[in-house]
């Protein structure tokens, strides 16, 4: 059985919820501090009256930097809370603890494709647990691409976090996940944990089309074109199946 996951971050206010904003943690730029004349750099000015225009010049632009000091202050704390705010709903979708499953995607050939979408998320993951164990038991495999360093380390947190029992024969010596699971990225590595190719470019090594779009859009498009999203899940299915097969990995 080939298997992927499709996840979407939650909105913002939970994120900030989750991880909010902190100002002290802003590098603010630092205060001019108080005016001192005798410091001016006068040079070679000998001058009584270009003395004090120099000076006067520099108290000036220091006035003006004590003025300004308050404006630059509010300009970074407000630029490190839009970067915040930014990487929070760039990173979300990958962690578990401020996302959530929207759909789970099956195939066990390319006529026989399951996606499951059901607005219950702790049923469907449910539902992944009892397929799995059923195909572990018959000496089946479940295969995924980078499974064992998202898909399913994801579906444990969720699991954790909905109080959804994870299977105990999963993670048997609490480090490896069980070798029904085939991760076609490990696979493709041969060893050398350096080595890694995308399922893209994996697909159109083979000389197929590669996929189609990006799973950062997912979320956005299964909010208003539901089975454009299934489509583009069913594209992942076909060619992680299809890069199993070239590697030699039937399931």
């Amino acid at each position: 059985m080939v298997f992927d996951i499709e996840t979407g971050a939650y909105p913002l206010p939970e994120l900030l919820r989750i991880d909010p904003f902190d100002v002290n943690d802003v590098k603010l730029p630092a205060h001019p501090g108080t005016f001192d004349a005798a410091a001016v750099k006068l040079g070679n000015i000998k001058d009584p009256t270009k003395v004090k225009d120099k000076i006067d010049a520099c108290r000036t632009k220091h006035e003006k930097a004590v003025e300004d000091h308050e404006s630059n202050k509010a300009e970074a704390i407000a630029t490190a809370e839009r970067e915040h705010h930014a990487a929070l709903v760039k990173t979300a979708a990958l962690r578990a603890e401020m996302s959530r499953v929207l759909a789970i995607g099956y195939l066990k050939t390319p006529d026989s494709v399951h996606i499951d979408g059901r607005d219950d998320e702790a049923e469907m993951i449910r539902q992944f647990w009892a397929r799995s164990e059923k195909i572990q038991v018959a000496g089946g495999r479940m295969v995924g691409f980078n499974s064992s360093s998202f898909d399913l380390p994801y579906l444990c947190r969720r699991s954790w976090l909905l109080s959804v029992p994870v299977p105990a024969w999963l993670i048997p010596n609490y480090r490896f996940f069980h070798h029904c699971f085939v991760d076609l990225a490990e696979v493709w590595r041969c060893g050398n944990r350096q080595d890694y190719i995308s399922l893209d470019r994996a697909s159109r090594a083979m000389g197929r089309p590669g996929k189609t779009g990006s799973g950062a859009f997912f979320a956005q498009l299964w909010a208003t074109d539901r089975e454009a999203a299934k489509a583009y899940l069913k594209t992942d299915l076909l060619e992680t199946h299809s890069f199993a097969l070239q590697l030699g990995i039937t399931h």
